[in-house]
């Protein structure tokens, strides 16, 4: 991927998700300067800069490492706006191959789909102009554009002005958007009412997908066997009948505090014994094993964060205080490690300036 004049490399790595193939890129490789080696080091954190540069890595440099592994989507999905980049790459292939630019949008339009999950405007991606044109500037005769038709395709304006915003790249360019409840829904119609504006809010086109996990996969056995001794065997086949869960309460308080409590000890366990020997192979410093959860008390009410603990929760907000005046809980925040899956390098390593 082209940097602004520096010319960025990325290696690729698989991971064996159970049947799915997860590929992940990684800059930090001897081709690249150091400070573009810490691209792919961490999520969420430096300047708008850093996230620029991080957001053609994911979006365009996506594209350039599926086509270098032979593997062409039928349907791109651009999960939040991070990834919206991708639309460019697709419509410039196009364009050089003799495609015009409308008929390559349409193309394009017609094979994404968007996802948007945050539902608070500061929570979505938007860059001055003076940066995209810093990153872009070679890019946009690729299309067939000038600098003011490519600015266009992602233009908004934001409380501070106006700006480049990825998720308005990825609401013009998919065919479907969809939000991930029937709340959130609403919040996005009336939020993002303005990319439409001769659209009444409640025909924007963003529908409700809400989340979800397939339940067998995500389900311990001891709380499924709970689930089939007191809602009939056949609970899973009417998982989605909402007269099912009306019987939950058939399930007496101190088995399922005891199955909650057994799977509870058996994560604290788990961590504890990962932490060890992490310790022991000399992958983490002390700090690092008293910080990943090997002090975790079974007993205690636990709250984990998957992700960073954004400055906009309060964390104050998740205590509460006894009439004594102390803590009615114990907390601990900690960063829960996912399970090992073995990750390796793709061989022969692709090479191309992707």
């Amino acid at each position: 991927m082209q940097l602004d004049r520096q010319i960025v490399h990325a290696e690729l790595w698989h991971v064996q998700v159970g049947r799915a193939n997860l590929y992940l890129m990684d800059t930090d490789v001897a081709q690249n300067a150091p400070w573009d080696r810490e691209l792919t080091h961490r999520l969420y954190g430096g300047d708008q800069e850093m996230r620029i540069k991080q957001e053609i890595v994911l979006g365009i440099g996506g594209v350039r490492a599926l086509r270098a592994l032979g593997i062409n989507p039928a349907v791109w999905h651009m999960n939040e706006g991070h990834s919206s980049f991708l639309i460019l790459e697709r419509i410039r292939e196009l364009v050089e191959n003799d495609l015009s630019f409308e008929d390559a949008v349409a193309a394009v339009r017609a094979t994404s789909v968007f996802t948007t999950h945050t539902p608070v405007p500061a929570g979505h991606d938007a860059f001055p102009f003076h940066l995209v044109e810093k990153y872009f500037w070679h890019y946009w005769e690729r299309l067939g554009l000038d600098r003011e038709s490519f600015l266009a395709l992602g233009q908004h304006q934001q409380e501070w002005g106006s700006a480049f915003n990825m998720t308005v790249l990825a609401l013009r360019h998919a065919a479907h958007t969809n939000a991930v409840s029937i709340l959130h829904g609403q919040v996005s119609r009336r939020m993002w009412n303005n990319v439409w504006p001769r659209v009444p809010e409640d025909e924007v086109p963003i529908s409700a997908i809400t989340n979800g996990v397939h339940l067998p996969t995500w389900m311990a056995g001891s709380m499924g066997r709970l689930m089939a001794k007191y809602l009939g065997a056949d609970w899973l086949e009417n998982h989605d009948n909402p007269a099912l869960w009306t019987r939950i309460s058939d399930i007496p308080d101190a088995e399922l505090w005891e199955v909650r409590q057994h799977l509870k000890r058996k994560l604290t366990g788990f961590i504890r014994e990962r932490a060890r020997r992490r310790h022991i192979a000399g992958e983490t410093d002390p700090e690092q094993v008293l910080t990943a959860g090997t002090f975790l008390d079974p007993e205690a009410l636990t709250i984990g964060f998957a992700r960073r603990f954004a400055t906009s929760i309060s964390a104050r907000r998740w205590f509460f205080m006894t009439s004594s005046g102390s803590s009615g809980c114990s907390m601990t925040l900690t960063a829960l490690c996912s399970l090992s899956l073995p990750v390796k390098p793709i061989r022969p390593m692709i090479r191309e300036n992707i």
